[in-house]
């Protein structure tokens, strides 16, 4: 264990590839359509990203309790991808839609490194960021880097989550799961990390390889869940990695929201 926490250290450099983001001021999509959740999604305009798009959705129930948030990303956006670590490829900037309010997320960043980042060699595969914030881009872009000396309270943290330490720049501190495939003799293909700045979770962030989304996966997960939350509010128990063959986009997604 003071191996992974040595080597979590290194999270201080986590998304070496941050950029700025699209300046698009984006705007609500009125259209409602049935989502395979047989509630109603709700959509943001789509965002150009390298050769393709990313969408913002939201799906509620009949009762407008929430069922999924996510983003959808065509399938041309995986191709011709920046190899190198100094590419001007920018951030996708997304807003999530109004009917979102309930689930307490910000806005949501995504952003492609292909060269990976620290720790080395655990996550240096080429790989997509997706993070959802809880807090607002004018409190994100002031995170200050460097070791966060406020301390998480442990009923805050998931079991087996363990601290990166260091806050990254418009960011903040990732806590990753020790126990997860990767940190055990196995390549990382998916994670799920949930960030926390000055004592309080900020983002929740799925992160996920590019080999991984050519697979065209079908692939949900259990979240880890703390002993209990900062803030009232909906919290994802799943997250999902899927490919939609009728539309040819890939679909990463929270689901499975319990208020707390």
């Amino acid at each position: 264990m003071k191996n992974f926490k040595l080597l979590l250290m290194a999270m201080g450099f986590l998304v070496l590839n941050i950029l700025p983001g699209c300046e698009k001021e984006m705007v609500y999509n009125e259209p409602i359509v049935l989502s395979p959740l047989s509630g109603k999604t709700y959509y943001c305009d789509k965002v150009s990203y390298c050769h393709g798009t990313i969408q913002s959705f939201v799906t509620l129930d009949n009762e407008n309790k929430p069922l999924s948030l996510g983003v959808r990303i065509s399938e041309n956006t995986l191709k011709g991808l920046p190899t190198d670590i100094n590419n001007n490829l920018k951030q996708a900037l997304l807003k999530v839609p109004k009917e979102a309010k309930d689930i307490g997320i910000d806005h949501i960043d995504f952003g492609w490194n292909p060269q990976g980042h620290e720790p080395d060699p655990i996550y240096t595969l080429p790989h997509f960021d997706l993070h959802f914030y809880m807090i607002s881009r004018k409190d994100q872009a002031a995170v200050i880097p460097g070791p966060d000396p406020i301390i998480v309270l442990p009923q805050f943290i998931p079991e087996n989550y363990i601290s990166g330490v260091v806050a990254v720049p418009n960011m903040g501190v990732h806590y990753v799961d020790v126990t997860g495939p990767e940190f055990n003799g196995s390549t990382f293909d998916k994670t799920y990390i949930y960030g926390f700045y000055q004592g309080k979770m900020i983002f929740w962030e799925p992160m996920f390889t590019l080999n991984f989304l050519l697979t065209k996966p079908d692939f949900t997960a259990a979240i880890k869940q703390p002993q209990s939350f900062q803030k009232s509010g909906y919290y994802p128990t799943t997250y999902r990695i899927s490919f939609d063959a009728d539309k040819n986009e890939y679909v990463v997604a929270v689901e499975g929201f319990k208020y707390h």
